[in-house]
C-alpha cells in the first residue's frame, strides 16, 4: 500500500473519533464531549499551560505527544470503561490499540507516533513527566473544579471567561507538584 493512502486510511479512521462520546460534559452541558474535541483540548492545553512545568520541555513535543497517546487509550475503551483497578488488562489492552491504530501509518510515521506513545506511558522524559500528570490526568477533575466553583452547572449556558485566568495553573500545580518557572 502507498504511503499516501496508509494516510489517508489513517487520517479517516481517526474521523471516526468525532462520533465516540465519553463521560465529560463541554462546560457549558451543552452535550458529552466526543474523542476528537477531547484529543484537540487536550493539545491545546498543552500548549496553555506552558508555564507550569517545573523543568524546561519541548512545548511542541509536549502537544503531540498529548493526542497521540490518547489515540491509543479511546482505540482500547478508555481508562474509565476498562476501570482503573485492572492496570494489566488496560495496559495490554492499549497496547494493542497503539499497535492498531498506528499501524495504519507508513513505517516511519508508526515508529514515530509510537515512540511518543510510549515515551509517555514510561514519563521518564520532562515532557511525559508534564503531560501525563499535568495535562492528561487532571483534565476532568479541573471541569469539575471550575463547574463547582462558578457555578457552570449541566443546565448552564453561559460561561463567564474571566474564570479561566490562574485556575489552570493552580490545578496543574496541585497535581503534578509542578512549579512556573521564573
Amino acid at each position: 500500500m502507498n504511503r499516501k493512502l496508509r494516510e489517508q486510511i489513517f487520517l479517516m479512521e481517526m474521523d471516526m473519533l468525532k462520533h465516540v462520546f465519553g463521560r465529560t460534559k463541554l462546560l457549558n452541558g451543552s452535550r458529552h464531549e466526543n474523542d476528537a474535541g477531547q484529543a484537540w483540548h487536550l493539545a491545546m492545553m498543552a500548549l496553555g499551560l506552558h508555564e507550569c512545568p517545573n523543568e524546561p520541555v519541548e512545548l511542541w513535543k509536549v502537544a503531540t505527544m498529548v493526542p497521540i497517546h490518547d489515540l491509543a487509550e479511546m482505540d482500547a475503551g478508555g481508562a474509565l470503561l476498562l476501570g482503573e483497578a485492572n492496570a494489566v488488562a488496560k495496559e495490554e489492552a492499549e497496547t494493542k490499540a497503539a499497535a492498531r491504530v498506528f499501524g495504519l501509518l507508513p513505517e516511519d510515521q508508526r515508529r514515530e507516533f509510537t515512540g511518543l506513545w510510549k515515551e509517555f506511558e514510561r514519563k521518564e522524559t520532562p515532557e511525559a513527566r508534564f503531560a501525563a500528570p499535568s495535562i492528561d490526568s487532571s483534565r476532568s477533575s479541573r471541569t469539575r473544579i471550575l463547574k463547582d466553583t462558578h457555578g457552570l452547572n449541566a443546565g448552564s449556558r453561559r460561561i463567564r471567561w474571566p474564570i479561566r485566568i490562574g485556575l489552570p495553573s493552580l490545578e496543574v500545580r496541585k497535581h503534578s507538584g509542578a512549579m512556573p518557572r521564573s
